[in-house]
């Protein structure tokens, strides 16, 4: 079985900050974390403009994807950004994950390793990472942001967003509220995912 090289692009290297540690001042920040079902990203976050305060970071989501290899991937990642940007141990971390996603637990694994149904991602990267994590749908968390910061802003009645990426996720909103977990990605048609 041969080994993936790590895909770099262009977005790897935003807001290099050349070995020096960044202080994000008395902003409000978090880690954010992008699992996909071929690429784990993750970057510092100023949560009240959504800007990237340290360089994202991309590496392949391992292969098969079980949760004990996603989380470590994920740590290796947040040890990387807290070299780089300092903040403290109670700045919590935001994964976006392809599944859907009940008060932290994972219910779908369509993109990753089965391993995933019914497990506690919550409770188990918590424990890993020592600090706080909330897990959510990726296509949920991306709604959110385009809600509070991008296009969606100030917008009533229904938004539809659609993510593509090794699959396809969607979020809904109406007058400002999400329907968490749409999934129309996996929809069923006699039977099958559509």
């Amino acid at each position: 079985k041969l080994a993936r090289k790590p895909v770099a692009d262009e977005w790897d290297k935003a807001g290099d900050t050349s070995g020096v540690q960044v202080d994000p001042g008395d902003r409000r920040v978090a880690i954010g974390v992008d699992v996909g079902g071929s690429g784990i990203k993750a970057a510092a976050v100023d949560l009240d403009t959504g800007e990237l305060i340290s360089p994202r970071h991309r590496v392949p989501t391992p292969q098969p994807s079980a949760p004990a290899a996603v989380i470590a991937s994920i740590a290796r990642m947040i040890k990387k950004i807290t070299t780089e940007v300092s903040v403290g141990s109670d700045v919590p971390v935001g994964v976006g994950f392809p599944a859907v996603v009940i008060d932290g637990i994972t219910k779908s694994a369509a993109n990753v390793d089965p391993g995933w149904m019914e497990f506690d991602a919550d409770g188990a990267m918590e424990r890993v990472l020592r600090r706080p994590v909330h897990l959510v749908n990726d296509a949920d968390a991306a709604g959110v942001a385009e809600m509070r910061l991008g296009a969606g802003v100030g917008q009533r009645g229904t938004v539809f967003l659609i993510t593509l990426g090794t699959g396809t996720g969607s979020a809904l909103f109406y007058n400002g509220m999400l329907v968490p977990n749409l999934e129309l990605g996996h929809m069923e048609i006699r039977g099958r995912d559509a």
